[in-house]
């Protein structure tokens, strides 16, 4: 599904071909832990997501678009980064 690259948001919805929800980053309410699949909700600006597409017991790697402007970019982090509030898993509404 296309996506705007200049919206973290956007593109989780593409990658996970899940449009039920909505809102800016900073404010999607974590119910999951990390897996393959989920989303990372982060701290980053007024809030940011990607996709995990990777994890051991020590970090996890994401895909995500605008962490670097208008792009999209894997990062890995630890999986005790302060940064990473939490985790979700899109469910139907």
């Amino acid at each position: 599904a296309p996506y705007n690259p200049c919206s973290c948001i956007s593109y989780v919805k593409s990658v996970l071909g899940f449009e039920g929800f909505m809102g800016d980053a900073g404010s999607i309410k974590s119910n999951a832990e990390a897996s393959v699949g989920s989303v990372v909700l982060l701290k980053e600006g007024k809030g940011h997501a990607g996709v995990v597409i990777g994890l051991t017991d020590e970090e996890i790697t994401i895909s995500e678009a605008n962490y670097k402007p208008c792009g999209v970019s894997t990062r890995t982090l630890k999986r005790a980064d302060p940064k990473i509030r939490g985790y979700l898993i899109p469910v139907s509404v």
